[in-house]
């Protein structure tokens, strides 16, 4: 448990500041960027910077690999109405209390704006992953409270860090933001591609899809440009690493007639990097995203790299991706078609998603951060 550790083994003299984090990302999400981001971060903070992490409960996966702050899971193997309330009253009464203990910098974990009149004058510093909700209004709840939790925030913080220029470009149009209060840093990737191969019955050709399905991902137009493949290639497969399909995806699969050769595998970390390593081709057809970690695990598994032109895609991947424009199905075939039939256009990709992928660590990541915090305090 470093955050406690470092307090222990290290001279008092040595320790250069203390920054404390909260528990709101640690007390709704299990899975996800956003924590993943957090931990990997506080994992990577140089020697000289100390933390506090308060967390009393939490479901959280990534907290544990390896353990970055003490406390308790609450029935991580079920789900009852309540649940988060009951996690978030005590991690929330636990964090009260460490806003009256000594720090130098906060850096809230997301953008409910509960904390400012707890600082007490010190500065904290934003981190913004993404401005879907605020692009993608009418897909979304007009009302969602990390809106306007997000644009509060955005002004009071002493500095954001957006998680690319995409993003930055876009706090700066959609939040008024000054661009000079805003510093680009990029993430790493978590995957590790010397896992050890996961024992999964998988077809012998398939492409491959992860995260989420909502709107903005499009993957119903992947699915049709799959369905105008399909036909001349029957014994191509594609797989989709995340949730099981719904009833209503199930219906669109079966009309267009790929239920039999399209999969759903819900993969941890192991099975993750057995699917990159063992597809065809990683296929990321989003119209936006705010970085897009995905590609830098492809890149780490020696996955070719199929994705839309769309946001921050083109800045992340530079060259080392085909891409296509993703409200056109049929270019989005042609790309696929291209990639997954011609073997010096995957080995290229291969190729250079390998060295475009080491420019990328959370090494890099947590020491700019770190940099950051210190022209802070």
């Amino acid at each position: 448990m470093r955050g406690v550790m470092s307090v222990i083994f290290l001279p008092l003299d040595e320790i250069d500041m203390k920054v404390l984090y909260d528990n709101q990302i640690f007390s709704t999400q299990n899975f996800g960027g956003i924590s993943r981001y957090f931990c990997e971060l506080i994992k990577n903070l140089d020697k000289e910077i100390d933390y506090d992490l308060p967390i009393a409960l939490s479901n959280n996966f990534y907290l544990t690999n390896p353990p970055i702050t003490a406390y308790r899971t609450f029935f991580p193997r079920s789900k009852f109405v309540g649940q988060t309330s009951v996690i978030k009253f005590f991690n929330n009464r636990l964090q009260r209390k460490h806003f009256k203990r000594d720090y130098d910098l906060f850096h809230p974990t997301y953008y409910d704006p509960y904390f400012l009149n707890l600082v007490e004058g010190k500065p904290f510093v934003l981190t913004i992953h993404d401005l879907t909700h605020e692009k993608y209004a009418l897909k979304t709840k007009r009302d969602d409270w990390s809106v306007a939790g997000k644009k509060i925030l955005a002004e009071k913080a002493a500095h954001i860090i957006a998680v690319s220029e995409n993003t930055k470009k876009d706090i700066v149009e959609l939040l008024h933001i000054h661009p000079d209060k805003i510093k680009t840093i990029y993430h790493g990737c978590s995957l590790n591609p010397n896992h050890r191969q996961a024992k999964m019955h998988l077809p012998d050709r398939f492409l491959l899809f992860v995260g989420e399905r909502r709107a903005y991902k499009n993957f119903e137009r992947l699915a049709e440009a799959f369905s105008l493949i399909l036909p001349s290639d029957n014994e191509l497969h594609l797989i989709c690493a995340g949730k099981p399909f719904s009833a209503e995806e199930q219906k669109v699969l079966h009309s267009l007639k790929i239920d039999q050769n399209i999969h759903c595998f819900a993969a941890n970390n192991e099975e993750l990097a057995t699917l990159y390593s063992s597809a065809l081709a990683f296929v990321f057809p989003s119209l936006y995203e705010g970085f897009g970690i995905p590609i830098l695990e492809a890149f780490a598994c020696g996955c070719p790299l199929i994705l839309s032109d769309a946001s921050c895609f083109p800045e992340i991947a530079g060259d080392a991706g085909a891409y296509f424009n993703p409200l056109d199905v049929d270019a989005m075939v042609e790309t696929i078609k291209k990639v997954i039939y011609d073997p010096s256009c995957r080995a290229n990709l291969i190729r250079t998603g390998t060295a475009r992928g080491k420019l990328f660590s959370w090494e890099k990541c947590a020491a700019e951060t770190v940099h950051l915090y210190q022209s802070i305090t």
